[in-house]
């Protein structure tokens, strides 16, 4: 969406924008049934989804915006885009591989007390479905 402002390639930038709303919303939707899931160590991913999310619906909006305001809102929606950056350089910092809440033990389990180990194994195993 960013090189589409800049190229003023919108309709390219629509696709985008439709994917990310579409990605984030799944995303956001996943991690609300998740039964595992801690909203406190979530909270910057969900930021960081929303404000995407957010970021793409201006974007969208931008084909049906008064020429005027074309300028003010493509500033607005590059403000969007590089507050989520800055979201995903803070989520990024804060996979460490320690525990929520600073502790220097490394992470041994997931959010729903599963060994990392295994974890990993279902993520990179391919399933098989039985006959």
């Amino acid at each position: 969406m960013e090189s589409a402002l800049v190229t003023g390639d919108v309709a390219t930038g629509i696709a985008f924008a439709d994917a990310v709303v579409a990605m984030t919303t799944a995303l956001l939707d996943e991690l609300d049934l998740h039964p595992c899931s801690d909203p406190e160590w979530d909270a910057e991913l969900i930021s960081t989804l929303r404000v995407y999310r957010n970021g793409a619906f201006v974007f969208r909006n931008l084909p049906t915006i008064d020429a005027r305001l074309d300028r003010d809102t493509e500033a607005v929606c590059m403000a969007i885009l590089e507050q989520g950056h800055d979201h995903l350089r803070a989520l990024v910092g804060q996979s460490s591989p320690t525990k929520p809440g600073g502790s220097s033990r490394p992470e041994t389990t997931d959010s729903c007390g599963e060994p990392l180990e295994a974890t990993r194994s279902m993520r990179t195993t391919p399933r098989v479905n039985p006959p």
